[in-house]
């Protein structure tokens, strides 16, 4: 299955995190007295040996909707491996969705890491329990590996 994994340096391995069904939002620290932009690694991963995934997409979670935020907090999405720059975020809307295509191929599973960043830009004196709750959603057809 498809997942959503973070980085943890300390640790030396690959977190999972928060699906829209997972019980393990992504983590964001911030200060509540200023405006805080957090800019957080996350990764793809299929553990499935014997599925590829197509269509993948990965947008915001029900939980982190932009449309009924009466905090103004916005949620960005860029997929790459390094951290983008900060021109590369002013021309996204928050909530943006984005694409991975295809995951494996019909004939074999593939099991890296996809990277991507997220964004959190949280206005001063946000409550607390406002941005401990980001969640992404993932789209995607799930195939079957094809056995020759």
């Amino acid at each position: 299955m498809l997942g959503i994994f973070a980085y943890n340096d300390l640790t030396d391995q690959y977190v999972e995190y928060n699906t829209v069904d997972s019980d393990n939002p992504i983590p964001v620290l911030a200060d509540p007295l200023d405006e805080t932009t957090v800019y957080v690694q996350l990764f793809l991963r299929n553990d499935d040996v014997t599925k590829y995934y197509t269509t993948t997409t990965a947008a915001m979670g029900p939980s982190t909707s932009t449309v009924d935020n009466p905090m103004g907090m916005t949620f960005k999405l860029v997929e790459q491996n390094a951290q983008p720059a900060a021109e590369d975020w002013e021309y996204l809307s928050s909530g943006n969705t984005i694409s991975f295509g295809s995951i494996g191929s019909s004939l074999a599973a593939d099991l890296d890491y996809f990277p991507f960043w997220l964004q959190v830009v949280i206005p001063r004196a946000t409550p607390v329990n406002v941005y401990n709750a980001i969640q992404l959603e993932l789209s995607y057809v799930a195939e079957g590996i094809v056995v020759i």
